[in-house]
């Protein structure tokens, strides 16, 4: 499956269970172009509300059944007040940001924000 169509499926999937008020971020090798065929699909979506680890999970469980590839998935839950400020720095800087939402740019500063609690 080619990039353009795995993203459009991919997205698909994050609208069905977020709606459109979300971030999804492309990072790790993938976005990087470093990638090769043993390599994983790095996400990380962040929205103004709470994501339960059930919802997570059936996301990336719909993901895995869906997207007929055989790379692993790895998703990451940028709202949630555990994720490593490293990490979240690194997708900032260096992720793709595959997903706007009308209101994208509010969701930015709040991820920002959030990015600088982590800090304190």
């Amino acid at each position: 499956m080619r990039e353009e169509q795995l993203k459009t499926k991919i997205i698909e999937i994050f609208d069905k269970y977020l709606g459109e008020e979300y971030l999804l971020f492309l990072f790790g090798s993938s976005s990087k172009k470093t990638s090769d065929i043993t390599s994983d699909i790095d996400l990380a979506v962040y929205c103004n509300h709470t994501i339960s680890s059930l919802l997570l999970l059936k996301i990336k469980e719909e993901l895995e059944h869906r997207l007929y590839t055989l790379k692993e998935i790895d998703l990451i839950n940028l709202t949630d007040a555990s994720v490593n400020k490293n990490l979240l720095e690194s997708i900032l800087k260096e992720g793709v940001l595959w997903k706007k939402s009308k209101n994208y740019r509010e969701l930015l500063k709040s991820l920002k924000k959030h990015l600088e609690n982590l800090k304190k």
